[in-house]
Formats: C-alpha cells, sequence, structure tokens
C-alpha cells in the first residue's frame, strides 16, 4: 500500500462526525476572524490590490477566471441534481439523503446571501473605483460574494458526507478558484469573499445541525 493511499485511509478513518464538526466550527471562527479583521481598515488596499491585478491583464487568465466563475451553477447544483436523480433511480435512501442536505445547504446559503446583501448594501469594487473593470456578471450589491457562499456551501456539504481526500482536496481547490475568479474579475473584494465563506460554512452547520436535531426527536419519539 503506497503512503498516499495510507494516508487517505486515516483521514477517513479520523474524520468522525465529532471531529468533521470541530474542524467545521475552527473554519467558522477563523473566517469570521479575517473578515472582520480586513474590515477593520479602510477598503482601499482591497481596491488597490484589484486595480494592480488587473493592471497588466492577461486574455486567456480573464478567459479562464471567467470559465471558473460560471462554473458555479454547474458544480453547486448539478452535482446534487443528478446524485438525487440517481438516489431515486437506483431506490437508495442514504444518497438520496445527502444530495438533499447539499440542496438544503445550497439553498440556505441562498437566502443568506440575498438577506445579508439587503442589509449590508456594500457596493461592488468597480462601482467605486474606476480604475477596476467589471470582468465578470455581477448583480446587486457585493456583500458577501454570493458565488463564494454557494460554492462553499455545496462542498463543504459534500465533503462532510464523502470524507475522501481526493473529494476534500478538489473542493477546496475549486473554492480557492472561485474566491480569485470573484476578485481578478472585479466584482468583489477579498472582504467580500471571506465573508462569503464565513456564511456558507454556517450554512452547511446549520444544516448538519438541523438534520442531528430531526434524528434525536426520531429516536425519542
Amino acid at each position: 500500500m503506497t503512503y498516499s493511499l495510507l494516508f487517505q485511509k486515516m483521514l477517513i478513518l479520523t474524520l468522525v462526525p465529532d471531529l468533521k464538526m470541530k474542524l467545521i466550527k475552527l473554519l467558522l471562527a477563523l473566517s469570521l476572524t479575517f473578515t472582520i479583521t480586513i474590515y477593520l481598515f479602510p477598503r482601499t488596499w482591497e481596491l488597490d490590490l484589484i486595480a494592480n491585478l488587473q493592471k497588466d491583464r492577461n486574455g486567456w487568465i480573464v478567459h479562464f477566471f471567467q470559465f471558473v466563475s460560471d462554473s458555479k451553477s454547474l458544480i453547486t447544483v448539478g452535482i446534487p441534481v443528478v446524485l438525487l436523480i440517481i438516489g431515486f433511480m437506483k431506490r437508495t435512501p442514504p444518497l438520496r439523503e445527502k444530495a438533499f442536505m447539499i440542496l438544503f445547504s445550497l439553498a440556505l446559503a441562498g437566502l443568506l446571501s440575498i438577506g445579508v446583501k439587503k442589509i449590508v448594501r456594500e457596493p461592488r469594487p468597480y462601482e467605486v473605483d474606476r480604475r477596476i473593470t467589471q470582468l465578470s456578471g455581477g448583480g446587486g450589491y457585493g456583500f458577501p460574494s454570493g458565488h463564494t457562499l454557494e460554492a462553499v456551501a455545496a462542498t463543504s456539504m459534500i465533503s462532510l458526507v464523502w470524507p475522501e481526500l481526493l473529494i476534500i482536496w478538489a473542493s477546496a481547490m475549486w473554492v480557492m478558484l472561485i474566491m480569485a475568479s470573484r476578485i481578478y474579475l472585479g466584482v468583489h473584494d477579498p472582504g467580500d469573499v471571506m465573508g462569503g465563506f464565513f456564511l456558507g460554512l454556517l450554512s452547511t452547520f446549520a444544516v448538519v445541525r438541523i438534520r442531528d436535531y430531526v434524528r434525536q426527536a426520531k429516536a425519542n419519539a
């Protein structure tokens, strides 16, 4: 057995439910801390960062990040819908439950995105700085990043219900690309995407807690 396979098996065995939720809580605390820290300082540095990234932008990099950004719905909605269809076709309740959990986390993420945007009402980077060009679609207010929020909500739930090393790494890499793409394309600043990261994890955490509560209630009935 190779070291990578051994490490993967060890990771799967150690990611028991309690540990998985502790990791989620740790990431929630870290992402909230980073978000608050970013907003303690003037927004100038965030706008300067985006402007410098776009100053000598390359066509293929723009197209790459546009592709990454546009993949959000395909991944976040497509995967659980396909799993749900397979679960019904093959009559596999556990698979259906996992698919529903991903979709519920995604739905809660969407509600949080809409609600927080209306409360915070932060303009997007290209709306307040002429140096920044809007290179991707993005309607409404800036905080939080809806793309990041939904990407994190879906992939964190996928990683919880299928805690395999390949899935976890692929999910993490894709989420980081989504976050980078929204900044590079001028539609969000670092505070927006970090806030989206926090709220996406919060969606997953809430859905898992609701599931556990329902299971406990049924067991006690």
